[in-house]
This record gives C-alpha cells, sequence and structure tokens, in this order.
C-alpha cells in the first residue's frame, strides 16, 4: 500500500513539475534556467559632407516589424570628437531569425549647433553579421554591427539673408 501511495505521488508530482517546465526523461537531468541570449556590438562613424568626423549624433538601432511597428533594439550612442560611436551589450534575442524584422540606425543631431552646424536626420540600413558562434547552452553567439555615415547639413540659418530695399523716396 505504501509503495502504491509513493507512486501515484511521484506521478502528481512529475505532472505539476512538467506544468512547470521542470521534468526530465532520464536520471541524469540538467536543468537551466534563463533565455537564450547574444552579445551585440554597434560601431561606426559619422561625417558631414566634407567627411568631418561629427560629435553629438545620436545613434540608435532599431527594428521594425511587417506590421511596421519601430523599437529600439540597444541603449542609444553618442558620436566622440572623433565621429565615432560604440555601444556593447547582451540581449535576449537571437539575430538569426530576423526574417520579419528590418534593422535600421537612426542618426539625429540632438545638440543643435554645438557640432559646427545642424545636420539632418537619417535612416541607414543594418547589417548586422554573427562574428562568432555560441559558446553552447543560452549563449547564441556574437553579432556585430558596423556602419559609416555622412549627414548632410540643413539651412535653418543661412549667412546671407537677403534685405529688402526701401522703395520708399524722401
Amino acid at each position: 500500500m505504501k509503495a502504491k501511495v509513493n507512486s501515484i505521488l511521484a506521478v502528481i508530482g512529475s505532472w505539476i513539475l512538467s506544468i512547470l517546465g521542470i521534468g526530465c526523461s532520464s536520471t541524469s537531468c540538467a536543468v537551466m534556467y534563463g533565455c537564450p541570449h547574444t552579445d551585440f556590438v554597434l560601431k561606426g562613424v559619422v561625417t558631414d559632407a566634407e567627411s568631418n568626423p561629427i560629435q553629438g549624433i545620436k545613434v540608435t538601432l532599431q527594428e521594425q516589424y511587417k506590421d511596421n511597428e519601430i523599437q529600439p533594439v540597444m541603449e542609444t550612442a553618442y558620436t566622440d570628437e572623433n565621429g565615432t560611436a560604440s555601444a556593447h551589450d547582451s540581449y535576449s534575442m537571437i539575430f538569426g531569425n530576423t526574417e520579419d524584422i528590418v534593422y535600421t540606425i537612426r542618426l539625429e543631431d540632438v545638440d543643435g549647433p554645438e557640432n559646427g552646424g545642424e545636420f539632418k536626420s537619417k535612416t541607414i540600413s543594418a547589417n548586422i553579421v554573427k562574428v562568432s558562434d555560441s559558446s553552447g547552452a543560452w549563449d547564441m553567439g556574437d553579432y556585430e554591427c558596423t556602419f559609416k555615415a555622412s549627414l548632410d547639413k540643413t539651412n535653418l540659418y543661412p549667412s546671407a539673408i537677403p534685405r529688402r530695399r526701401n522703395s520708399h523716396k524722401s
């Protein structure tokens, strides 16, 4: 009788654990918690039309789904005095499954004329490349996106504003 009760309790316990997503099909079972993740590096250079580096440009990696919803993917990076932007992060996603997603990089001048002028915002294609394979378990490998972009100045403040002539005679 005691063996039968233990057997029933084992079946019920296994059923409860399987509902919770914890289970083993053999006597030696490795239990893993977490989710797949990848390390990602974004790096690039932003210049003006004359190839001069631009400091203070906001760089955002975005993903756009087929329903046209646009989401930022990672923390925003800003260009330094050399026009270089760099960001590194770890994500709970896999860049390999991107059939329904388009990745872009959004470049925005957020400091106005402080960086030598005001520049037009621009969105460019992001080319994400797998640079190393996974090390096993939940690690899905390392990915990188490099870019080079040139921004045009806006003409909000033209240097020569035409003056209106006085048509009135004295």
